[in-house]
Formats: C-alpha cells, structure tokens, sequence
C-alpha cells in the first residue's frame, strides 16, 4: 500500500546534504537479516571521502531498499551481492551487483514499468523499479543495468555531485 501511495502521489524531494555511504550502511543494517537468512556475502566498496550529496535521504533509502531487496531475492543461497559507492565523472554512483539469475533480455525493457512483474503472486507489486526510477530521475539522476541470465545483475545509480546541476536539470524539465 506505501508504495501505491508513493508511486501515486509522486512529491517532490526535500533536498539535505548527506552521506550516501551513511545511506547505503542504514539500508544494509535493515536488510542484514534477509543477507543472513540466505547465507549471503555482503561485499562492501564503499569509497571514502565522498562528498555530500543534496539529496532526500528516505526517498534514497527507499530506492537502496528496493534494489537490495531485489538483489537478495535473485541471489541464491551461498550467492554474493556487492555494494560499490564511488564518485566518477560529475555524479557519485551507486552499485548494487549480485550473482543472482539475472534479467532476460525480452523483460528488461520493462522492468521500470508500472506493476510489471516476474514474481508470483503475494511476492511483489511491480512497484519497486517504478517508485525508484521516478525518485532518482526527480533527484537530477538516472538508473543503468547491466544483467546477463545465469550471471546476474548490475543497478547503477547515477546521481549529480554538484546541486547546481540538480536545479537546471529540474528547471529544464519543467519547461520542456
């Protein structure tokens, strides 16, 4: 029900500056268990000296939670998920990889789409992608995968280091 609420009702984020490594440990602390209960490695690269981000901290969190949930729930027991943070070019990403059973090729295109899912039912709404996806492009950013069945898959998040860009990619896409 919280995610039709937030898939329905969409507000805007309250910017703060944070640490998007603090973001990632306080996602990781509420998945531990899951991680644990299937004998998951949890492989942390979280680069230090990272600058801070001017971001909505619970709506970052949702997104992490969302990806990570995922994650665990294509991994195998035994399987290994990554977690990597690092600052490339003029935005600061966000790597969730697992060794889980990745995305066919012929589902990929939807995986953002609205109550598009592959699990059964009672197991998930098709929101999770859906609410991530506008929540980081509402954050200036924008959400790569990279999945190979049988291997696993790769979510990157892509947020603007500079909040400067954040405002004129807002301000253009409004005017557009």
């Amino acid at each position: 029900v919280r995610q039709l609420l937030d898939f329905s009702q969409q507000h805007d984020p309250e910017f703060s500056p944070a640490n998007i490594n603090d973001v990632v440990e306080r996602v990781l602390a509420l998945t531990e268990h899951a991680v644990a209960a299937k004998k998951i490695s949890l492989d942390r690269q979280l680069q230090r000296n990272l600058p801070a981000l001017m971001v909505d901290r619970h709506m970052m969190e949702q997104v992490l939670m969302n990806l990570v949930l995922n994650a665990i729930q294509a991994t195998k027991d035994g399987g290994v998920i990554t977690i990597r943070t690092r600052a490339h070019d003029e935005n600061c990403e966000v790597r969730v990889e697992d060794t889980g059973c990745g995305i066919p090729a012929h589902v990929l295109p939807r995986i953002f789409d609205p109550f598009f899912t592959t699990k059964g039912t009672g197991e998930g709404t098709g929101l999770g992608l859906s609410v991530s996806l506008g929540i980081v492009e509402r954050h200036g950013g924008r959400i790569l995968v990279d999945s190979e069945v049988g291997k696993g898959s790769v979510f990157t998040v892509c947020l603007p280091l500079s909040h400067e860009r954040l405002v004129e990619r807002s301000m253009a896409g409004r005017m557009s």
